[in-house]
């Protein structure tokens, strides 16, 4: 009786350890991306930025999901955001969507501020 106590906990231990294991893997498996743009619109949990997209050449409109999970950098909320502020983005991709792990407000240097500014006569 006690033989099979000790050889169901061992089995239930290994089963256990090949569940966290596997946990683990697919969490590496994720590789976190990284992108930076142009705010366009925040709706809901949804922040749509312009970015470079290298193989058309061109600007496009891409959306990354903002949840509990993703750090906010610069910024206290998702609603703060406005549009034409620059955003850098860290981020994986999830059942075929953009998940930020990371949101960064870049706050510009007072020497770009000076180069926005329109000169006064």
């Amino acid at each position: 009786m006690i033989i099979k106590k000790v050889l169901l906990a061992a089995i239930l231990g290994l089963a256990f350890l090949g569940i966290l294991a596997g946990s683990a893997v697919a969490q590496e498996e994720e590789e976190v991306l990284g992108t930076y743009g142009h705010v366009v619109k925040v709706t809901g949990n949804q922040l749509t930025i312009s970015e470079w997209d290298i193989e058309k050449e061109a600007m496009v409109d891409v959306s990354y999901t903002v949840d509990a999970k993703t750090k906010l950098i610069n910024v206290g909320a998702l609603k703060d955001l406005k549009a034409d502020q620059s955003v850098d983005i860290n981020y994986v991709v999830r059942a075929g969507k953009n998940v930020a792990v990371d949101l960064t407000l870049e706050i510009p240097s007072d020497d770009e501020e000076e180069e926005e500014a329109p000169a006064t006569e």
